[in-house]
């Protein structure tokens, strides 16, 4: 006859009860750690909604004055809107930053029909910089240098906020003006219904967020 299982001497067995809480430890473990992983999935997709519904709205300011005025390479109409607003005299000075070495400064002036006389007293050209980071270095560098408080930043839409807080990083002393360049053949307004557009906006997101991440645990 089989031997019963005597329940109340388990648990009075001090072996018997912790063998009976440590196989029950990992089921809690993972359901803690399921829920945790749902919140941080619901944070982030509540984030990227929120970024997105930013980016989509956002409109290039009527209205903008400072020091200088940075442009970011990526984009002709990045380049054409700074040069703009350089000739309304909307800044002293237009620094164009991630110039690509094969370039020539000739034919980049000549593509942004720059005229010379604004050509050759206001616009410097940076070739050092390869992404972002390097952008905000390059920028800071060349505030410092003529002794720029304020500087009007101009990039996409999209690459806004992610270039905002590189820049503040290594200038957190600087006013920053971000004027967003919106271009026509992207359909940031309907990104959800656009493929390309949803995917780019996702891959900024990540890009913004990992940089968030960076500054707050390295505090740089």
């Amino acid at each position: 006859m089989a031997q019963e299982f005597d329940h109340s001497a388990s648990v009075n067995d001090p072996m018997a009860a912790r063998t009976m809480v440590m196989s029950g430890f990992p089921r809690a473990f993972l359901k803690i750690s399921a829920v945790l992983c749902l919140m941080v999935c619901a944070l982030l997709v509540a984030g990227f909604l929120r970024f997105a519904s930013i980016i989509s709205t956002t409109a290039s300011p009527q209205i903008v004055q400072a020091d200088g005025i940075v442009a970011l390479t990526g984009g002709a109409k990045r380049l054409s809107d700074a040069v703009l607003l350089l000739s309304e005299g909307r800044g002293k000075r237009l620094l164009i930053t991630g110039v690509d070495l094969e370039i020539s400064d000739n034919n980049l002036f000549s593509l942004l029909r720059t005229d010379e006389g604004l050509r050759s007293c206001c616009i410097d050209l940076d070739r050092t910089a390869l992404d972002t980071v390097g952008n905000a270095a390059a920028a800071s560098d060349w505030a410092r240098q003529h002794n720029f408080k304020s500087l009007i930043v101009v990039t996409s839409a999209y690459h806004i906020p992610r270039s905002l807080l590189e820049i503040n990083r290594t200038a957190p002393e600087m006013e920053l003006i971000p004027y967003p360049v919106v271009h026509d053949q992207l359909n940031l307004q309907h990104w959800y219904l656009d493929i390309a557009a949803m995917r780019l906006l996702l891959t900024e997101y990540l890009k913004y967020m990992l940089v968030r991440i960076r500054v707050v645990s390295t505090g740089q």
